[in-house]
């Protein structure tokens, strides 16, 4: 999956519960080494969805530090006993701190870190302390971090690599109120500008910073060069925006699937209806990286049946099948806007809905994020764990692969440069308007 969203959104999981059993973070600062990695070795001993070898993984760990430390690290065999095994690993890893691989701190986090992305799963994987916090944070609904609010993403550049752009206006946000709009090109943050090849991740730090702060952006929009001042505060992500965005044609843009989306969903919808009759709807879900899992019975029951077919589970206790019970509430035509951050939650409600014949999905592939997870807290930081695995309604896999879109369109450099979303144009002329 690709990882955009800077000032911003970092991929949600389908389902976020926290579990308090597993080990609490130290008090007063103490000193991350090996054992990070043994815990969440026995984090997935215990919940992972398929049985794990702990000594394949140790070898990953050690491989990790191979990379940045001595070469000749020893391995584990085959048939270790796990004891034995976490022994090497925490003698490995003396050798590679004092092989000078970095302090401590950074090379637990990053051993870790490449342990967990081993099983090569969208949903397991390690946060060090101030991003375990902040997604904690995001799971709750609480303000997660001071910026401008704006998830940021690259286009190509007929010219040779590519340029940074505004993808997301929060609703609210620092960014509305100064001015900034979808599809600025920035070219300067604060005395730094923006190199060409620029990445989401290399300017995440730049937009963010304390609240209260002034910021001075410069975009290039439509071929002008703009400044524009937002001063950063406390970023609570959206949950739902909704609008008439033509005579006729709802909009419901779905920023994440939190805790009670699924009521927020049903209240812009009574918004919506109480403005006059619609004759279609369009459904936004690009760079929703999904949420919680639950959140989607109540959004895909707005439009379809009782008991249709959400997705297959699969778990350590075995399979389920996961439907809708609510009476729809919404019968006009449905279009889905979906891009490559459309993940997990999202990509469980886009498959849903086009398998049920009654959405046309419209814009990119989505990210192939999909299973359900839990966190669990770690020594240092945390990690997500995949306790489930989800195939859509037709037994389609869509982790590693997406979900396609019906009519593919992308967002290429002339729409960013004349500010035209071509995505929700497509959608518009599915419905039968301009």
């Amino acid at each position: 999956m690709r990882r955009r969203a800077a000032a911003g959104v970092l991929a949600v999981l389908v389902a976020c519960a926290l579990v308090p059993s597993a080990p609490a973070a130290p008090a007063g600062g103490a000193t991350a080494d090996a054992g990070l990695v043994i815990a969440a070795i026995q984090v997935l001993e215990q919940h992972y969805v398929r049985p794990v070898q702990p000594v394949a993984l140790v070898n990953a760990a050690i491989d990790s530090l191979r990379s940045t430390g001595p070469a000749d690290l020893a391995e584990v065999s085959d048939g270790t006993p796990e004891a034995s095994a976490e022994r090497t690993l925490r003698q490995d890893f003396l050798l590679a701190l004092r092989g000078g691989a970095g302090r401590a701190n950074a090379l637990a986090y990053r051993t870790t870190r490449d342990m967990l992305g081993s099983p090569r799963d969208s949903h397991t994987y390690y946060l060090d302390p101030a991003e375990f916090k902040e997604r904690l944070d995001q799971i709750a609904n609480k303000p997660s971090y001071a910026g401008v609010g704006t998830v940021t993403d690259t286009v190509a550049n007929p010219a040779g690599g590519s340029r940074l752009y505004v993808a997301v206006v929060f609703p609210g946000s620092p960014a509305e109120a100064s001015g900034l709009r979808l599809f600025d090109m920035l070219t300067r943050i604060g005395p730094a500008p923006v190199a060409p090849g620029a990445t989401p991740l290399d300017v995440a730090g730049l937009l963010r910073g304390p609240a209260g702060s002034l910021l001075t952006v410069t975009v290039e929009r439509q071929g002008r060069l703009v400044e524009i001042t937002p001063t950063r505060r406390a970023i609570r992500l959206p949950v739902i925006a909704a609008r008439v965005i033509r005579p006729g044609i709802g909009y419901l843009r779905l920023f994440q699937f939190s805790k009670g989306a699924g009521a927020q969903f049903e209240g812009a919808l009574r918004s919506l209806d109480a403005q006059g009759p619609l004759r279609g709807m369009i459904l936004d879900l690009r760079y929703d990286g999904g949420g919680y899992f639950a959140e989607v019975q109540p959004i895909a029951g707005a439009f379809v049946p009782p008991r249709t077919l959400l997705a297959h589970l699969y778990s350590r206790g075995g399979t389920s099948r996961y439907e809708t019970v609510a009476t729809p509430t919404v019968s006009t035509p449905l279009v889905v806007l979906t891009n490559g951050e459309t993940a997990s939650s999202a990509e469980v409600l886009s498959v849903a809905l086009r398998d049920a014949h009654r959405a046309t999905l419209v814009g990119e592939t989505t990210a192939g994020a999909l299973g359900s997870a839990l966190f669990f807290p770690l020594p240092a930081g945390g990690m997500g764990v995949t306790v489930e695995e989800v195939d859509g309604p037709q037994y389609e896999p869509v982790e590693g692969v997406g979900v396609a879109p019906d009519r593919r369109v992308p967002i290429t450099y002339q729409n960013v440069s004349t500010g035209e979303d071509a995505q929700l144009s497509a959608a518009l002329r599915v419905l039968g308007g301009p």
